[in-house]
């Protein structure tokens, strides 16, 4: 067997986001709003664009196939659920093409300024800089054009499972574990983006409680979110599981081939032809098996748990990874971190770890750029698609290790004497 492997949290990410949990209310619906006025002015030709675009046509047609009794997988490019179809098609018979198309784009601005703002937590800044930067990033990301321009729904699942994954701690299970294993299950039978976040839940090992009574039922919340979590996804998809049988038979080249670098694709270039659902259950095993050995942090789960839901993804966009913005948050934040506490000896190396983890996330924002290698040969599409897939792993675990992966269970004592100076002197400053 082999040792347990304990994640020290010398840079306290938990605490970052737990001050920006504690925050007001009003302050984060005012953010929000900000966020996504400044996403209408910013791509307007796209959110009020009086056509559908691409990736609605696409649904669309799905949704007018399943009101006519026939398969939603009859167009090509659907690559959704049926649940996804069937409420669409109730939808739309309601509300019609235009008020459709309200919908979605109103559920994308929504979920797209969740993602951006639940990324901003890890930051150490003030509110108004925390606020400039979140309006940066959608004013300027190309993921942000890729998903807003396309009308893909990719946004408003995003913006869920990151405040699904983020808020399950809640001390009142009420408001914490319930309502993200809920939000996360609907995700899974809508657009399965992230069902390996509810294998993460489930086989989470979380620290040691810091205080002999804080047992108990609070000690469960990640197993009580992963738990309803998984039974709202299959409530939700056992009354149509007979049209998921169409999802699972898509022929594997539809996948394989379409212009995306996820692992299903990249496989295929090496001549590999491997289903979805195999990748999925793979992976799935492969997270399991990991967390056994892991005692994490709220901060560090999230990391790993969308990391790993963005590697079993059958097809991958830019706009997919957004999903991964809170590792390229963190990561960067850790590099910063450790640049300035380095000691003397070793400041020299810090810069060029620094360079190395913005290269990483600018490969994940640029990442449009790597999936347009179609006419190139096998071994350059290999090398140009393994490039944006691999950079939120290497990310996440450069998290993991920077935090302060070590062998053994620590004890408190040592815990306490691990923190860094600056994190310390930080704190002091906070309770003055």
């Amino acid at each position: 067997m082999l040792p347990h492997l304990t994640l020290k949290r010398i840079l306290e990410l938990d605490q970052r986001l737990d001050d920006w949990g504690d925050q007001p209310l009003w302050r984060h619906l005012a953010a929000l709003a900000l966020i996504v006025l400044v996403a209408v002015v910013r791509w307007h030709h796209c959110v009020l664009a009086s056509e559908p675009l691409i990736d609605e046509a696409t649904y669309l047609a799905a949704f007018r196939a399943m009101e006519r009794g026939q398969s939603s997988y009859e167009v090509v490019s659907f690559h959704y659920t049926p649940l996804f179809a069937w409420a669409g098609g109730k939808l739309l018979a309601r509300v019609g093409e235009l008020g459709m198309l309200a919908i979605i784009r109103c559920a994308s601005l929504v979920g797209l300024a969740l993602a951006v703002w639940c990324s901003s937590a890890w930051l150490s800044v003030s509110w108004p800089r925390r606020i400039g930067v979140a309006l940066g990033f959608v004013a300027l990301a190309p993921s942000v054009s890729a998903g807003l321009c396309t009308g893909n729904i990719s946004f408003a699942v995003i913006g869920l499972i990151l405040l699904a994954l983020i808020h399950w701690q809640r001390r009142s299970i009420f408001t914490g574990a319930l309502p993200s294993g809920v939000a996360l299950g609907a995700t899974v039978a809508a657009k399965p983006l992230a069902p390996l976040a509810l294998v993460a839940l489930f086989c989470h090992r979380p620290a040691e409680p810091d205080s002999p009574g804080a047992g108990g039922l609070r000690d469960s919340r990640h197993l009580l979110a992963g738990l309803v979590g998984g039974l709202t996804a299959a409530a939700l998809l056992l009354p149509m599981v007979s049209r998921l049988a169409g999802m699972s038979e898509q022929p594997i080249h539809r996948l394989s081939y379409a212009r995306s670098f996820s692992l299903q694709r990249i496989l295929s270039l090496a001549g590999v032809e491997v289903g979805a659902l195999a990748i999925v259950i793979t992976g799935a095993l492969i997270l399991a098996v990991l967390l056994r050995f892991l005692t994490l942090d709220r901060s560090q789960l999230l990391a790993v748990a969308v990391t790993a839901s963005v590697l079993t993804t059958p097809i991958i966009w830019n706009h997919t990874l957004v999903l991964t913005l809170p590792v390229q948050v963190m990561a960067l934040v850790v590099a910063l971190q450790r640049r300035r506490s380095a000691p003397a000896g070793v400041s020299g190396r810090r810069p060029y770890e620094l360079a190395l983890v913005v290269l990483g996330a600018l490969a994940i924002q640029f990442s449009e750029g790597f999936g347009a290698v179609d006419e190139l040969s096998r071994a350059a599409q290999l090398t140009f698609l393994s490039v944006p897939y691999f950079a939120p792993a290497l990310l996440a675990a450069y998290v993991l290790v920077a935090t302060g992966l070590i062998r053994g269970r620590q004890k408190p004592a040592e815990a306490g004497r691990g923190r860094s100076k600056p994190l310390e002197a930080g704190q002091a400053r906070r309770k003055r």
